[in-house]
């Protein structure tokens, strides 16, 4: 999800391994230059582990990063 609070609200019925935030960037419909005070918004309120692992985690094994 981007900028999307309805992806936030659906945490619960979704696996929280396959969920991931983007910000499209560098397309024009992205959440930049904004994309921190959006996460910080539609974050609030979810546990540190899991803001880590939608924001980082999940497309860090998406991909294979170390």
């Amino acid at each position: 999800f981007q900028d999307d609070p309805a992806g936030v609200k659906m945490l619960d019925q979704l696996p929280h391994d396959k969920v991931m935030w983007a910000s499209d960037y560098p397309h024009p419909a992205s959440t930049w230059p904004y994309s921190k005070r959006i996460i910080e918004e539609q974050t609030q309120g979810l546990s540190p582990e899991l803001k880590q692992k939608i924001l980082y985690d999940n497309a860090r094994n998406l991909y294979n990063l170390p």
